[in-house]
Protein backbone atom coordinates (compact mmCIF):
# COMPACT_ATOMS: atom_id res chain seq x y z
CA UNK A 1 0.00 0.00 0.00
CA UNK A 2 1.56 3.67 -1.12
CA UNK A 3 1.72 5.79 1.87
CA UNK A 4 -0.82 8.53 1.39
CA UNK A 5 0.67 12.65 2.33
CA UNK A 6 -0.79 14.38 5.17
CA UNK A 7 -1.83 17.10 2.92
CA UNK A 8 -4.39 14.88 1.21
CA UNK A 9 -5.84 13.93 4.25
CA UNK A 10 -5.90 17.48 6.04
CA UNK A 11 -9.97 17.22 5.96
CA UNK A 12 -12.39 14.91 7.65
CA UNK A 13 -13.11 11.87 6.23
CA UNK A 14 -16.38 10.36 5.20
CA UNK A 15 -16.65 6.94 6.96
CA UNK A 16 -18.39 4.50 4.89
CA UNK A 17 -19.40 0.96 3.82
CA UNK A 18 -21.39 -1.73 2.05
CA UNK A 19 -23.61 -2.57 4.39
CA UNK A 20 -23.86 0.55 7.10
CA UNK A 21 -27.44 0.75 8.49
CA UNK A 22 -28.13 4.39 9.71
CA UNK A 23 -30.00 3.58 12.25
CA UNK A 24 -27.42 2.01 13.90
CA UNK A 25 -25.63 3.18 16.76
CA UNK A 26 -22.17 3.35 16.49
CA UNK A 27 -18.47 4.78 17.92
CA UNK A 28 -15.35 5.67 15.68
CA UNK A 29 -12.28 6.66 16.59
CA UNK A 30 -9.31 7.38 14.42
CA UNK A 31 -5.81 6.61 16.44
CA UNK A 32 -2.40 7.66 15.49
CA UNK A 33 -0.54 4.29 16.44
CA UNK A 34 2.76 5.89 15.81
CA UNK A 35 1.88 9.48 17.81
CA UNK A 36 -0.06 7.67 20.42
CA UNK A 37 -2.87 10.40 20.06
CA UNK A 38 -6.37 10.24 19.67
CA UNK A 39 -7.17 12.20 16.28
CA UNK A 40 -11.12 11.68 16.18
CA UNK A 41 -13.86 10.29 17.58
CA UNK A 42 -17.68 10.04 17.17
CA UNK A 43 -20.54 8.49 18.94
CA UNK A 44 -23.89 7.07 17.90
CA UNK A 45 -23.14 7.43 14.01
CA UNK A 46 -24.40 7.51 11.78
CA UNK A 47 -27.41 7.95 14.01
CA UNK A 48 -27.75 11.30 15.53
CA UNK A 49 -23.13 11.86 15.46
CA UNK A 50 -22.24 13.67 18.40
CA UNK A 51 -18.38 14.67 17.91
CA UNK A 52 -16.16 14.29 20.90
CA UNK A 53 -12.52 15.19 19.36
CA UNK A 54 -12.75 17.20 16.38
CA UNK A 55 -10.51 15.54 13.50
CA UNK A 56 -6.61 16.37 13.20
CA UNK A 57 -4.79 15.08 10.78
CA UNK A 58 -1.45 13.22 11.36
CA UNK A 59 1.63 15.39 11.18
CA UNK A 60 4.02 12.51 10.37
CA UNK A 61 7.72 14.04 9.73
CA UNK A 62 9.23 11.21 9.72
CA UNK A 63 10.89 9.32 6.45
CA UNK A 64 9.05 6.54 7.37
CA UNK A 65 5.33 5.69 6.86
CA UNK A 66 3.12 5.77 10.02
CA UNK A 67 -0.64 4.34 11.04
CA UNK A 68 -3.77 5.74 10.90
CA UNK A 69 -6.76 3.15 12.69
CA UNK A 70 -9.87 3.40 12.23
CA UNK A 71 -12.21 1.66 14.55
CA UNK A 72 -15.91 1.19 14.73
CA UNK A 73 -17.51 -0.11 17.83
CA UNK A 74 -21.33 -0.98 18.35
CA UNK A 75 -22.89 0.88 21.10
CA UNK A 76 -26.60 -0.45 20.73
CA UNK A 77 -28.04 -0.15 24.37
CA UNK A 78 -25.19 0.83 26.21
CA UNK A 79 -24.19 3.99 27.52
CA UNK A 80 -22.16 5.92 24.95
CA UNK A 81 -18.43 6.31 25.45
CA UNK A 82 -16.45 8.97 27.67
CA UNK A 83 -13.13 9.94 27.45
CA UNK A 84 -11.03 10.41 30.85
CA UNK A 85 -11.11 13.08 32.95
CA UNK A 86 -7.95 14.40 32.10
CA UNK A 87 -7.78 13.60 28.17
CA UNK A 88 -6.27 15.88 26.60
CA UNK A 89 -5.50 16.35 22.24
CA UNK A 90 -1.71 15.96 22.77
CA UNK A 91 -1.57 13.17 25.55
CA UNK A 92 -1.43 9.57 24.40
CA UNK A 93 -4.27 7.71 24.36
CA UNK A 94 -4.46 4.72 26.32
CA UNK A 95 -6.94 2.40 23.66
CA UNK A 96 -7.02 -0.93 26.10
CA UNK A 97 -8.06 1.29 29.46
CA UNK A 98 -10.57 3.04 27.17
CA UNK A 99 -11.79 -0.36 25.35
CA UNK A 100 -12.40 -1.63 29.26
CA UNK A 101 -13.49 1.67 31.02
CA UNK A 102 -16.60 1.64 28.64
CA UNK A 103 -16.93 -2.30 28.09
CA UNK A 104 -16.35 -2.30 24.45
CA UNK A 105 -14.24 -4.86 24.59
CA UNK A 106 -16.42 -7.67 22.06
CA UNK A 107 -17.92 -4.76 20.23
CA UNK A 108 -15.32 -4.21 17.71
CA UNK A 109 -17.47 -4.41 14.16
CA UNK A 110 -15.09 -2.95 12.14
CA UNK A 111 -11.39 -1.89 11.56
CA UNK A 112 -9.41 -0.29 8.66
CA UNK A 113 -5.89 1.42 8.19
CA UNK A 114 -4.36 4.69 6.37
CA UNK A 115 -1.00 4.67 5.72
CA UNK A 116 0.58 8.10 6.03
CA UNK A 117 3.71 9.12 4.85
CA UNK A 118 5.38 12.71 5.01
CA UNK A 119 5.77 15.60 2.70
CA UNK A 120 6.58 19.44 3.06
CA UNK A 121 2.97 20.27 4.70
CA UNK A 122 3.55 17.77 7.80
CA UNK A 123 6.94 19.12 8.64
CA UNK A 124 6.13 22.64 8.19
CA UNK A 125 3.47 22.36 10.52
CA UNK A 126 5.10 20.58 13.09
CA UNK A 127 7.69 23.27 12.49
CA UNK A 128 4.72 25.89 13.22
CA UNK A 129 3.65 24.72 16.45
CA UNK A 130 7.08 24.50 18.01
CA UNK A 131 7.06 21.10 18.60
CA UNK A 132 9.70 19.48 16.12
CA UNK A 133 11.88 21.11 13.47
CA UNK A 134 12.72 18.33 10.63
CA UNK A 135 12.89 20.76 7.56
CA UNK A 136 16.43 19.35 6.97
CA UNK A 137 15.00 16.21 5.70
CA UNK A 138 13.79 17.80 2.71
CA UNK A 139 17.25 19.19 1.83
CA UNK A 140 18.24 15.66 2.13
CA UNK A 141 15.67 14.49 0.37
CA UNK A 142 16.39 16.88 -2.50
CA UNK A 143 20.43 16.60 -2.78
CA UNK A 144 20.02 13.00 -3.11
CA UNK A 145 18.31 13.27 -6.45
CA UNK A 146 21.43 15.36 -7.75
CA UNK A 147 23.08 13.39 -10.13
CA UNK A 148 26.03 16.51 -9.74
CA UNK A 149 29.23 15.10 -8.72
CA UNK A 150 29.60 17.58 -6.76
CA UNK A 151 26.26 16.62 -4.36
CA UNK A 152 27.44 12.84 -4.21
CA UNK A 153 30.26 13.72 -2.28
CA UNK A 154 28.78 14.82 0.48
CA UNK A 155 27.71 12.95 3.64
CA UNK A 156 24.57 13.49 3.54
CA UNK A 157 23.73 11.21 5.91
CA UNK A 158 25.41 13.23 8.72
CA UNK A 159 22.81 15.83 7.49
CA UNK A 160 20.76 17.06 10.72
CA UNK A 161 20.77 20.69 10.37
CA UNK A 162 20.48 23.81 7.75
CA UNK A 163 21.76 27.43 7.41
CA UNK A 164 18.97 30.06 6.75
CA UNK A 165 21.16 33.09 4.97
CA UNK A 166 19.46 36.46 4.55
CA UNK A 167 20.53 39.18 2.51
CA UNK A 168 19.73 43.16 3.30
CA UNK A 169 19.23 44.92 0.24
CA UNK A 170 19.11 48.52 0.43
CA UNK A 171 17.18 50.91 -1.28
CA UNK A 172 19.14 51.98 -4.13
CA UNK A 173 18.65 54.51 -7.21
CA UNK A 174 20.99 55.21 -9.88
CA UNK A 175 21.69 55.43 -13.59
CA UNK A 176 23.61 52.44 -15.03
CA UNK A 177 24.30 52.04 -18.93
CA UNK A 178 21.88 54.82 -19.98
CA UNK A 179 19.05 53.42 -17.66
CA UNK A 180 17.82 54.47 -14.83
CA UNK A 181 17.76 51.10 -11.99
CA UNK A 182 15.21 51.64 -8.93
CA UNK A 183 15.53 49.38 -6.13
CA UNK A 184 13.87 49.40 -2.64
CA UNK A 185 15.11 47.86 0.85
CA UNK A 186 13.88 44.39 0.57
CA UNK A 187 15.38 41.41 3.29
CA UNK A 188 15.54 38.18 0.51
CA UNK A 189 16.03 35.35 2.72
CA UNK A 190 17.04 32.19 0.74
CA UNK A 191 15.59 29.04 0.99
CA UNK A 192 17.99 25.87 1.15
CA UNK A 193 15.40 23.65 -0.84
CA UNK A 194 14.32 26.22 -3.94
CA UNK A 195 16.10 28.18 -6.26
CA UNK A 196 16.09 32.20 -6.41
CA UNK A 197 17.74 35.27 -8.09
CA UNK A 198 18.22 38.19 -6.11
CA UNK A 199 19.74 41.36 -7.42
CA UNK A 200 23.80 41.38 -7.58
CA UNK A 201 23.41 44.44 -5.49
CA UNK A 202 22.01 43.35 -2.61
CA UNK A 203 25.11 41.04 -2.09
CA UNK A 204 27.59 44.09 -1.78
CA UNK A 205 26.72 43.74 1.75
CA UNK A 206 27.77 40.04 4.17
CA UNK A 207 24.28 38.12 4.79
CA UNK A 208 23.45 36.56 7.70
CA UNK A 209 23.82 33.19 8.19
CA UNK A 210 22.25 31.59 11.31
CA UNK A 211 22.45 27.51 11.83
CA UNK A 212 20.68 25.23 13.74
CA UNK A 213 20.59 21.72 14.50
CA UNK A 214 19.23 18.84 16.85
CA UNK A 215 20.16 18.21 20.43
CA UNK A 216 20.55 14.39 21.17
CA UNK A 217 18.64 13.37 24.17
CA UNK A 218 17.39 10.54 25.80
CA UNK A 219 13.65 10.86 25.69
CA UNK A 220 12.08 7.74 24.96
CA UNK A 221 8.50 9.61 23.63
CA UNK A 222 10.46 12.31 21.41
CA UNK A 223 12.67 10.01 19.95
CA UNK A 224 13.92 11.07 16.41
CA UNK A 225 11.32 13.86 17.28
CA UNK A 226 13.40 16.54 18.76
CA UNK A 227 13.25 20.15 18.39
CA UNK A 228 16.13 22.08 16.77
CA UNK A 229 18.70 24.16 19.16
CA UNK A 230 19.90 27.78 17.66
CA UNK A 231 23.35 27.42 17.94
CA UNK A 232 25.15 30.25 16.07
CA UNK A 233 24.54 33.63 14.02
CA UNK A 234 27.15 35.89 12.77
Amino acid sequence: MKPVQPFLIRKKPEISWKGLQYDQSLTILIVDAGFGTLNYMVTDFPRKPKVLVDYRLSDNYHSAPNALVVLAFKSEGKPAPVLPSDFSADSLFDLSKFMLDNDLSDDLVGLSVIIVGSDAFAIERQRVKGSVDYCHSLLKKKLHHKVDEFYSRLPLHHLNSWMSITYQQPAISANVCCRKLSLSAESHRLDPLGNASISALATLYHPTVSSHRIPLTNNFVNYHRHTRTFVGKN
